[in-house]
């Protein structure tokens, strides 16, 4: 459900935008958001999964 569904904001004209964004900025804290951090090593390792996973499909149709 998005936030301007939960405020029952159906209408979409730039005042109640600016409305509703200034009240998802009232109750966001610093604390609510961050952002994420890219593990490399997490990332290489997907990659070489999907490559494994890809070649093992062409082998198994063999």
């Amino acid at each position: 459900m998005t936030f301007a569904k939960v405020l029952g904001n159906r209408s979409k004209t730039g005042a109640v935008d600016a409305k509703m964004l200034y009240t998802l900025h009232v109750l966001l804290t610093e604390e609510d958001f961050r952002i994420p951090e890219i593990d490399e090593i997490a990332e290489q390792l997907e990659k070489e999964m999907e490559a494994y996973a890809e070649d093992h499909e062409k082998t198994q149709e063999v």
